[in-house]
């Protein structure tokens, strides 16, 4: 039997097939020796490939975060990370001043204390149709979304913006939003309802 290689090789030589002399292994003798001399060859171009690969090299996926235009806060307690496109984009300046008191900013990292100021710098801001702009969080699993909502309700509280809608997938993240608020100190003066609790009526402004 041959294979498609040695077929090749004899359709390429333009000889007869019976022509070519024959091995005791039943192997044409032309094919074999051709075998032989290039048995290596495979091998070296693999190396070749793998070396013309690690010359390339692979572009990085992801880049480590840190905010850029933030100059206060404490470092993310885990490592944080971007995708290099994203990393490529330069964010807005900063011109929102935050009012939370020194306490809150202290148990925030660089990280939260970022998204805070954009989303109230956001929410200063009128669109066209006259409605107030909004933010969109879109943090990983494990960056503290629930402390930086917190922070943010508690920022709109301190500029006497009393009341808030936290809307969550389940009645039983009443516990995680009292946790994020007492994680910042915003616990003694944010009082945390659910809504099922109201009665179908216009909501009292003590309420």
């Amino acid at each position: 039997s041959f294979t498609a290689q040695q077929l090749n090789k004899l359709l390429q030589s333009g000889q007869p097939y019976l022509s070519l002399p024959m091995t005791d292994s039943g192997v044409p003798g032309a094919v074999l020796q051709d075998t032989l001399k290039t048995k290596d060859a495979p091998e070296q171009a693999v190396e070749d490939e793998e070396v013309d690969y690690e010359e390339i090299g692979v572009a990085d996926t992801f880049a480590a975060y840190w905010p850029s235009k933030l100059k206060f806060g404490r470092a993310h307690p885990d490592p944080v990370v971007e995708t290099a496109t994203l990393s490529s984009v330069e964010l807005p300046n900063i011109t929102y001043e935050l009012a939370l008191p020194q306490k809150t900013t202290e148990c925030l990292s660089a990280l939260q204390l970022e998204a805070v100021v954009y989303a109230c710098q956001a929410h200063e801001q009128l669109l066209p149709t006259g409605e107030r702009a909004g933010f969109l969080l879109g943090d990983g699993a494990g960056v503290g979304k629930g402390r930086t909502i917190a922070g943010i309700i508690f920022e709109n509280y301190v500029k006497g913006r009393k009341r808030a809608l936290w809307v969550s997938v389940s009645s039983d993240l009443k516990f995680d939003a009292e946790r994020d608020l007492a994680d910042i100190g915003a616990h003694e003066k944010i009082r945390v309802a659910t809504i099922n609790k109201f009665k179908y009526s216009p909501i009292d402004s003590k309420e």
